[in-house]
């Protein structure tokens, strides 16, 4: 700028500062389940904003100068990892960050489990999880229940039938959410059906006697007489 008095001329250089922005908030995490956040942003012009995340939602996503209040959304996580994004609230050049965190889904319990060859034990285990979970699949040979309590614990119930093989079986027991990834597994194993004696032949005098045999089993058993003498 320039001034000309009696000849002479001065220079006044004149500055303006850019418009500023911020945020009352720089960073802000979110549960699992999503929610819903309120944020102000305060600018000194019009302002925009942009998600590097397709989780996350903006309302508004652009506003007026002053203060605004800034509803920042963001859908339930059903990965197995947590995972991070930003918002940036720009005034042409001035840009901030906000950055978004959210929690990972997770469900846990025991991984392996033997059960009783009569099935006539039930099996009750601690299920830790952040979501309402389900028995997704299990064994035709057992009954699994989970009943949940809350998103954040529940406890799963195995009952099985009689093994009536001699052979032992097993087979996996699935749990999580139909239709995502995240999943516990747990081996369950139960045992044939056996049974020994110590001595499969006795001498008895022709005086008659006792004599002890020991039986080893996890069945119920019975003894039937059979003579066999001439």
């Amino acid at each position: 700028y320039v001034i000309l008095t009696g000849g002479t001329s001065k220079v006044i250089e004149i500055n303006q500062w850019a418009a500023t922005i911020s945020s009352n908030q720089q960073a802000i995490e979110f549960p699992r389940d999503g929610g819903s956040l309120l944020i102000e942003v305060n600018a000194e012009a019009s302002w925009e904003s942009y998600s590097s995340a397709d989780w996350v939602e903006i309302s508004p996503s652009s506003g007026a100068a002053g203060k605004s209040e800034v509803i920042i959304s963001a859908t339930p996580n059903w990965s197995e990892r947590d995972r991070t994004g930003y918002i940036d609230f720009s005034i042409g050049n001035k840009v901030i960050s906000v950055e978004v965190t959210q929690k990972r889904a997770y469900i846990s319990t025991i991984t392996e489990w033997t059960l009783d060859a009569l099935g006539d034990a039930y099996s009750y285990f601690e299920v830790s999880s952040n979501f309402p979970w389900e028995v997704l699949s299990a064994p035709s040979w057992l009954e699994a229940k989970g009943v949940t309590t809350g998103d954040l614990a529940g406890t799963l119930m195995i009952h099985p039938e009689n093994n009536r093989d001699t052979v032992s079986r097993s087979g996996i027991i699935t749990l999580g959410k139909e239709g995502y990834s995240v999943k516990a597994e747990i081996l369950v194993t139960q045992p044939g059906k056996y049974f020994a004696v110590n001595n499969e032949a006795l001498a008895i005098g022709s005086r008659g006697g006792t004599m002890q045999v020991r039986i080893n089993t996890n069945d119920i058993w019975g003894i039937t007489p059979k003579n066999n003498a001439d």
